[in-house]
């Protein structure tokens, strides 16, 4: 785990790959109840049409991503970085805009978009962590990479959302003061999930930053087709 640890691009990939996760089942966990509250929808109905927009579009984003970056790759090693950049660029926007959409076909289109563009950057993410180890330390370092992931993002993702939501809707007495200085008045229960969501889903601009380290490190710390056996 030290050695993993040393190599200073998997760790900026670490935690843009967790941010990734963290918004996207924050908006898994909590979309569905949001959009039977917000717009009627019945608990069904809302089942349906999310689980169908999300699997879908989950495949079409990766089975895309897969071509395009088998394309661009060719060309050069970096798009294994620059694609997931982009997705990540789209991400905060077409999440915001999935929040606070004014109807539910609206906000699951959303969904779908930022769900292929997120497609579009796993794939390559993926790749960049591999081609940063060495052969013998590709198994682990997926493991520890799938793990992180499940525990930021699969258990604090929802987490998070929910405990933002109690906030903004019962805050505690020192979060009341910091929405008091801050403006931000008390809210309904679908607001304040509303709101919550928006909160978390920006967690994903924190990603930008290391994206921006990934920028110069990846071609230093890549190890060369040639060298990897």
């Amino acid at each position: 785990m030290q050695r993993l640890f040393s190599i200073r691009t998997f760790r900026h990939l670490l935690i843009v790959n967790s941010l990734g996760t963290l918004a996207l089942f924050g908006i898994i966990q909590w979309m569905p109840y949001f959009l039977i509250h917000k717009f009627g929808l019945g608990v069904a109905e809302a089942g349906f049409h999310f689980g169908t927009v999300l699997g879908i579009s989950a495949a079409i984003g990766a089975v895309l991503g897969g071509f395009v970056a088998n394309a661009l790759v060719k060309r050069n090693f970096m798009w294994l970085i620059w694609l997931p950049l982009a997705s990540a660029l789209c991400a905060f926007p077409l999440y915001e805009a999935a929040v606070f959409a004014p109807n539910a076909n609206l906000a699951m289109a959303f969904v779908m978009l930022v769900n292929i563009t997120g497609g579009l950057g796993f794939g390559p993410l993926l790749t960049a962590i591999q081609s940063v180890v060495s052969p013998s330390m590709r198994a682990s370092a997926s493991a520890f990479v799938g793990f992180i992931s499940s525990v930021i993002g699969v258990g604090g993702g929802p987490f998070l959302v929910g405990l933002l939501s109690d906030w903004f809707s019962d805050p505690p007495p020192l979060v009341r003061v910091a929405l008091d200085w801050l403006g931000i008045p008390r809210m309904e229960s679908v607001p304040a999930l509303q709101w919550a969501l928006a909160v978390a889903v920006a967690f994903t601009l924190w990603a930008l930053l290391h994206y921006a380290v990934l920028l110069k490190s990846f071609p230093q710390d890549r190890i060369s087709p040639s060298n990897s056996t």
